[in-house]
């Protein structure tokens, strides 16, 4: 009886210490979309990615509709300020896009995935202009094969996730060709290689996290450095406190805590700076509606709030720790 009471006892200790348990949340709503699956202005359809700005305005990549929807605080509908004119690759066209960046400014840059560019949006303009690529899809200094993740630093340089070159691409404000900050070095799984780049997010100090997504894993690149450390997952695929599944966003606090979009799991984690394993902080590791469908992007906001681009709910939601 003795041996049970101590395995019950070290049985309440494993599961108290499980850092994949989900942290609190006070309170989680739907912000944009959340009207079922369409292309109505209150409807969404394959979210990729989310952004704020300052203002509490909500970006959305609004994929399968080929256009980025605005969302102000409490709107129950979006506008349209880019794209939005049927997929293509005119000015005023997008085709798939996958990532987005807001600047100070109120410019809008897109990761127009299918048409292999990067474009730029002034508030209000009706198209946008190429800073990043403009060429046939390729592996070329000039070119980008299906842009996934976008960063943009506060001194304009653009930093693309080149997710079929398997690299992260760094494009000057007005260069012609961009260069390489991470990867480049083919598919793979060493320390100098990615395997289909997808979210990256820089810090203040140009540190380059890249959510690697089918090595399961976030890498991250100091400036000038030909390898990546991993900060988060890199122990195979799986359910683990300690892995990840196909991590397709991140974000980093000023804390420094990684937050970790999870495709395959439906949730989303948070690592500690210097941990070895992650916690749950939005999902459950399951789907449905009334739970989180396959995310895809997040955002952090200045106070710390989680944006979710619940992409087969067709939402973004917010959770407030």
């Amino acid at each position: 009886m003795e041996i049970i009471y101590l395995l019950s006892l070290l049985l309440i200790f494993i599961v108290a210490c499980d850092k994949s348990d989900p942290e609190p949340v006070i309170e989680t709503f739907t912000v944009a979309g959340g009207n079922g699956q369409g292309g109505a202005a209150n409807q969404l359809d394959g979210l990729a990615d989310v952004q704020i700005d300052a203002a509490g305005n909500i970006y959305v990549a609004d994929q399968n509709n080929h256009r980025i929807q605005k969302w102000v605080p409490v709107a129950s509908s979006g506008i349209t300020v880019a794209g939005g004119n049927g997929y293509g690759q005119a000015d005023n066209q997008l085709h798939y896009p996958a990532g987005i960046h807001v600047d100070a400014a109120g410019n809008v840059y897109v990761a127009d995935f299918d048409n292999h560019r990067v474009q730029k949006w002034a508030p209000g303009a009706a198209s946008g202009v190429t800073v990043a690529e403009g060429h046939s899809f390729g592996e070329a200094a000039n070119q980008l094969f299906s842009p996934n993740g976008l960063y943009v630093d506060a001194t304009g340089n653009v930093y693309v996730a080149d997710r079929g070159n398997h690299r992260i691409q760094k494009w000057a404000p007005g260069a012609t060709s961009g260069i390489t900050v991470a990867g480049g070095n083919g598919i793979g799984q060493a320390a100098n290689q990615l395997n289909s780049s997808a979210g990256l997010y820089v810090d203040a100090t140009g540190n380059i996290y890249v959510a690697d997504e089918y090595n399961h894993r976030i890498q991250k690149w100091a400036p000038g450095a030909t390898s990546g450390v991993t900060v988060a997952g890199g122990n195979g695929q799986g359910i683990a406190a300690h892995q990840l599944d196909s991590p397709t966003d991140v974000q980093v606090d000023a804390k420094g805590n990684i937050y970790v979009t999870e495709l395959n799991r439906s949730r989303v984690r948070k690592w500690a700076p210097g941990a070895t394993s992650g916690g749950t902080v939005a999902g459950n590791n399951a789907y449905g509606s009334d739970q989180l469908y396959q995310p895809t992007g997040l955002q952090l906001d200045a106070v710390g709030n989680i944006y979710i681009t619940d992409s087969n709910n067709y939402r973004v939601l917010k959770w407030v720790k």
